[in-house]
């Protein structure tokens, strides 16, 4: 599996002639639109219709769940950066707050 981190108005292309464009993304939770151009005798479907498909929905189901172990990762990453950032801007306050008293 592929997977390619993409910013609002960044296309993927694939095979010359499909075309994925993310469209929108939502400002609360992971929703996000994308528009998809391709050739109309390419049949292209929602996952979820194949859920009584033997054959197709077990590889959508564990492409479903990488993907949640890989958001989840990436959030709990992101929150440590947070708190990083947050720690570092305390002792910087710190730290010049002591020279300011040092001074007077």
């Amino acid at each position: 599996m592929l997977v390619l981190g993409r910013n609002i108005g960044d296309t993927i292309v694939i095979n010359d002639n499909i075309y994925i464009t993310v469209f929108e993304t939502s400002p609360v939770g992971n929703r996000f639109k994308i528009a998809i151009d391709a050739p109309r005798e390419l049949k292209i479907s929602r996952a979820e219709l194949y859920e009584h498909d033997p054959e197709r929905w077990p590889k959508i189901q564990a492409m479903k769940e990488e993907s949640m172990r890989r958001s989840r990762r990436a959030l709990k990453a992101e929150k440590a950066l947070r708190e990083r950032e947050a720690e570092q801007a305390v002792r910087a306050y710190k730290a010049q707050h002591a020279l300011a008293t040092e001074e007077a």
